[in-house]
């Protein structure tokens, strides 16, 4: 919902119709689309973050642990790039 606090953001909300249930809708969309990638890149890096420790305490090769973590550094390059496309940020 967007708040007008002048004469101005009266004009504008009026004109853009931004309180139109369907543009609060794709808006919160966007919103929820962006918390749903960043608790995804969260838990990616946990996971990584355990692999590698089980590698640095020698419970698992490094060898055993590489295709993993390649697969999961792919994961997070895709959301990171997901990310600065949803949050127009570079």
């Amino acid at each position: 919902m967007v708040e007008t606090k002048s004469l101005a953001g009266e004009f504008t909300e009026e004109h853009l119709d931004l309180n139109d249930p369907e543009a609060v809708a794709y808006r919160n969309l966007i919103l929820d689309t962006i918390d749903a990638y960043v608790a995804s890149k969260a838990k990616l890096q946990s996971m990584a973050t355990k692999i590698q420790a089980k590698v640095t305490n020698g419970i698992i090769p490094s060898a055993d642990a590489a295709p993993e973590l390649l697969e999961i550094d792919s994961k997070l390059k895709t959301v990171d790039s997901n990310l600065q496309i949803l949050t127009a940020s570079s």
